[in-house]
């Protein structure tokens, strides 16, 4: 009611402000045209502050949007990640997502192929954020998931499927460049075993090699002269 009063009040000052002016001033030489152009000059101003103030509140409308979704895409990954922890943890539930059925895992591939889509999932979440740039995907992809067998294995079996659910530009330019990379992984030859993808480093095995030759000789000169001395 208090609420409703103050409108109608201001309203009515509003309406009846001109009558209220004019009685006023009605015995003076005010020289209302120069007001009046002076007031519209006001108006232009004032019409810029309101352009600009409606250009900021549309950027922080956008930006609050913006932070709802990612606060939403979290919840949701965090959803995501207890039901996929309840698969790890609980064999029982294998059968209801039927995962290791479809493609014939044994259980720790099974455990392996729900850990890189936890992975994927982060890192495209973070993707969508702006969070990583394209080098850094790249880097992702080309060190660590697609460095082993396990994630070309991945790709090979889930990579059309991931492209196919992508509904955002960047969750499919996401996935595009994961496809990419996994190409150029498999086009540059199989993973060998981890003993021969380094070779040993001969200047470290001459390094340490010297080093255990110089230890040794300054025991010995050590033991000489102490004996010596006990001798004396």
């Amino acid at each position: 009611m208090a609420t409703a009063l103050g409108i109608i009040a201001a309203m009515a000052v509003i309406i009846f402000s001109p009558f209220f002016m004019r009685e006023m001033f009605a015995g003076s030489d005010v020289d209302w045209p120069l007001l009046s152009n002076i007031g519209q000059t006001y108006g232009a101003v004032s019409a810029l502050l309101a352009a600009g103030a409606l250009v900021v509140l549309g950027f922080s409308v956008a930006l609050q949007a913006r932070e709802a979704r990612h606060a939403r895409e979290q919840a949701a990954r965090g959803t995501q990640f207890e039901l996929m922890r309840m698969v790890l943890d609980e064999p029982v539930y294998r059968d209801v997502v039927g995962w290791s059925a479809q493609d014939g895992l044994t259980s720790d591939e099974f455990r392996r192929d729900l850990y890189i889509n936890l992975l994927l999932n982060w890192w495209r979440m973070q993707w969508e954020f702006k969070d990583m740039s394209e080098p850094e995907v790249r880097q992702a992809a080309r060190r660590d998931l697609f460095s082993g067998n396990a994630g070309r294995d991945y790709w090979r079996r889930h990579g059309d499927l991931r492209r196919s659910f992508a509904l955002t530009r960047r969750g499919r330019r996401f996935e595009e460049i994961f496809a990419e990379e996994c190409a150029a992984a498999i086009a540059s030859g199989p993973v060998g075993p981890q003993s021969a993808r380094r070779s040993p480093d001969r200047g470290a095995v001459g390094r340490r090699t010297g080093v255990a030759v110089a230890v040794l000789g300054g025991a010995a000169v050590a033991g000489m002269v102490g004996r010596r001395l006990l001798r004396r």
